[in-house]
């Protein structure tokens, strides 16, 4: 039977990893949404084709 320090060590690393993962998809999310616009608008002023080239293969 599981103590109660287990259940609650249990409980725990499953909720911080559940964070950790919510934070990191939130974080790569928002990376590629601000490289998207700064890539969108870099070439918007630019009127560089090879700008909009590298952002998609990188």
């Amino acid at each position: 039977m599981l103590t109660a320090r287990c259940l609650f060590v249990c409980v725990a690393t499953s909720w911080f990893m559940e964070v950790v993962l919510i934070a990191r998809i939130w974080f790569v999310e928002l990376v590629v949404i601000a490289r998207a616009v700064w890539c969108a608008d870099f070439a918007v002023c630019s009127g560089c084709s090879l700008v909009l080239a590298r952002c998609h293969f990188e």
